[in-house]
């Protein structure tokens, strides 16, 4: 009804004052708020003098409720097929208008509902049934009525049900498409979003078909929706449609494969079509690159997949400081180099983003005024996965199999052979930018320098209960690590993977640290140079590898008990004894070796942290002028914030702070223990 005065109205309120009259398609522009579920409409052919009320009503859903039945009984009461009360009936008025057998079956009108209500693609009506159908239309109150579905002061509305538009001048409803023959459409449904998974909104998805191209914006699901004729896709090239479909966004472009810039622009892919929607087999598109468009089935079929990044983060650095004395701005663009690398993948709601400034061009470069919103500094973030680069990141459990000597035993280090551990898998979630821009580097470094593959934590991520360092993400507790990924091993009652220790490959802290004894530290004393003119160093027995009680603190200069590194030099080397078992004699040939390498690890993680992480000095940031960091060694007779076996205090009465609480793993933190101050305000840790 061309020109049509028109009556929208939002729970009474009239909301169409600024469009009264429907457009030349019938269509009527308004705005509406997000929590509106039904408008009442009136409406009378533009030619008819005003009267005390307009002839025509109907009330319109927004909200298509929940469940196939509800979403087609409100669509055909939207399209006018409402006059019978059961909904198979008015599925049949539906398909006999349409020309297809009356079946009344909701799934035989799912895809031609879908598309003549939600894209706004209802066709001219066929000339067979054009009087019955307008008999129906008008017998339920009048005509039907397309309503266009805006963003902007009024907030955005309801379903993707109807024609949208954006901004204050919201635009009205989608003009019918097609023929009377052509009620069979082919739906085009295509996603845009970054690598980590992040649905970008307000894309333009543009689709090259007939002499002009069709485009829409993507919503906040990051979708937009095509439906073609039959004649439109029976023009397309070939014997099956051969169609181009393009996307772009302001200072965005395709993600680049194998590099970390990217070039602001479209991207553009070329598509074939096998109605009603996309042909299985897509030549030009990669299934296997995430970076690569692809296709991607869902509960609503199959949809095409579409990667852009942000050129904003084509700002990626990497800083030559350590961890503690980067800035801020260092820590989020090295933050960003290493997800656009693909050393880390952040989760989608983690993954940066930027406001842009437009003066420079749609595809134009970056420049000071693009600034990023989110994440903030000081917000956590998460990891898609428990990945850093070639590291995987395993949770231990304290089940540890733990076997005592035997007698038989041909070596002290023998019972290691027997022993096991629990481990399940862990995520990265709840973390401070610092220390995941920390732990990747402790990844590179471990699997360049040993060959790590799997590292084994009792504590990494934060959470929101507490205000420690751990709880707000900001340390590692490291239990361990592999040269080879865990074995599958054998399931506990709580799904934890019980795993027998392999020599040579697994160097678990509590096993291959904690557990070999102690230096006594007088013998290390009276021979602090291990002169083979003095007496040798001995160790604790097996039975008590750490008595416990001594503090080496009060013995600064080491004089009468001296801290000393427990693997250095590596036990269990004496000379293999011959067995006339093969296997026996193999595994013994591996203990020694095992040693030496568990040394080296745990002495490069140490190394690490106290050079990367806090060590004497709990300040984040670059230092003031004439402030020094000056690192500890492992056996230090002080020892400051980097925990582990062979700390130089022991536990205290009532505390977890000492080497005895730390047997089983070492502990490293970025920043004060302490994240929170007592009145409950985040403690000052940046300068």
């Amino acid at each position: 009804m061309k020109g049509a005065r028109c009556r929208v109205l939002e729970n009474g309120e009239l909301i169409n004052k600024e469009a009264p009259y429907a457009d030349g398609s019938g269509a009527v522009p308004v705005k509406f708020r997000p929590s509106t579920r039904v408008l009442e409409l009136e409406w009378v052919p533009a030619e008819l003098p005003l009267g005390p009320g307009y002839p025509y009503r109907k009330r319109y859903y927004l909200d298509l409720g929940e469940g196939s039945e509800a979403g087609a009984h409100r669509r055909l009461h939207n399209l006018g097929f409402s006059v019978h009360r059961s909904l198979d009936e008015n599925i049949q008025d539906f398909q006999q208008t349409y020309l297809q057998t009356p079946t009344g079956n909701v799934d035989d009108v799912a895809v031609e509902l879908a598309s003549f209500h939600d894209d706004g693609t209802l066709p001219p009506l066929p000339r067979s049934s054009e009087t019955n159908a307008k008999s129906q239309l008008i017998g339920d109150k009048g005509p039907p009525m397309m309503i266009g579905q805006g963003t902007g002061a009024g907030g955005t509305g309801g379903p993707a049900a109807i024609g949208k538009g954006s901004g204050a001048g919201v635009t009205g409803g989608v003009k019918p498409q097609g023929s009377a023959t052509a009620v069979l459409m082919t739906k085009l449904r295509i996603r845009v979003r970054s690598r980590a998974g992040r649905i970008i909104e307000d894309a333009k998805v543009n689709l090259d078909i007939g002499a002009t191209p069709v485009e829409k914006t993507t919503g906040k699901d990051g979708f937009v929706t095509f439906s073609l004729t039959k004649d439109q896709v029976d023009s397309l090239k070939g014997s099956r449609g051969e169609v181009v479909i393009r996307a772009k966004k302001l200072h965005h472009g395709p993600e680049p494969r194998g590099a970390t810039k990217v070039i602001p622009g479209e991207i553009k892919v070329k598509v074939l079509l096998e109605p009603p929607g996309f042909a299985d087999v897509q030549p030009e598109i990669s299934l296997l690159d995430p970076s690569a468009p692809g296709l991607v089935t869902d509960k609503q079929g199959t949809f095409l997949d579409l990667v852009l990044r942000d050129a904003c983060m084509n700002r990626a650095k990497v800083a030559s400081e350590v961890t503690r004395r980067l800035t801020v701005d260092q820590v989020q663009k090295e933050l960003m180099f290493h997800h656009v690398s693909s050393t880390i993948t952040l989760a989608p709601a983690s993954e940066l983003q930027f406001t842009h400034d437009s003066s420079t061009g749609e595809f134009g470069a970056c420049t000071d005024s693009c600034q990023i919103v989110s994440p903030t500094a000081d917000q956590r973030i998460s990891l898609k996965t428990g990945t850093i680069g070639r590291v995987t990141f395993f949770h231990l459990q304290n089940g540890f199999g733990v076997s005592p000597p035997k007698k038989g035993d041909l070596l002290p280090g023998q019972r290691f052979l027997r022993e096991k551990w629990e481990w399940r898998v862990e995520s990265l979630q709840t973390l401070d930018q610092r220390h995941v821009v920390g732990l990747v580097r402790l990844c590179e470094r471990l699997h360049t320098l040993h060959q790590i593959v799997a590292i084994y934590t009792q504590g990494v991520n934060g959470n929101t209960t507490g205000g420690d360092c751990h709880d707000h993400g900001l340390a590692l507790d490291f239990g361990g690590c592999s040269k080879e990924l865990p074995a599958p091993g054998a399931k506990t009652q709580k799904g934890d993977k019980t795993t027998p220790i392999r020599m040579g490959v697994d160097f678990i802290v509590f096993l291959h640290w904690g557990r070999v004894p102690m230096w006594d530290p007088r013998t290390v004393a009276a021979n602090p140079a291990q002169s083979p003119a003095l007496p040798p160093w001995k160790r604790f027995p097996e039975t008590t590898p750490d008595p416990g009680e001594i503090n080496y603190r009060n013995d600064q200069a080491g004089t009468r008990t001296k801290l000393h590194y427990r693997l250095d030099p590596a036990p269990y080397q004496d000379p293999v004894p011959a067995t006339a078992d093969p296997a026996l004699a193999l595994d013994l040939a591996t203990i020694a070796p095992h040693f030496r390498a568990a040394r080296e690890v745990f002495q490069a993680i140490y190394d690490f942290a106290v050079n990367e992480y806090s060590d004497s000095n709990d300040l984040l940031g670059p230092l003031p002028a004439g402030k020094t960091d000056v690192p500890t060694l492992v056996d230090d007779q002080q020892g400051h914030f980097i925990l582990h076996p062979d700390y130089a205090k022991p536990n205290a009465a009532g505390d977890k702070f000492g080497r005895q609480a730390h047997v089983n793993h070492h502990h490293f933190q970025l920043g004060p223990t302490k994240y929170k101050m007592a009145d409950g305000t985040p403690k000052p840790r940046t300068t």
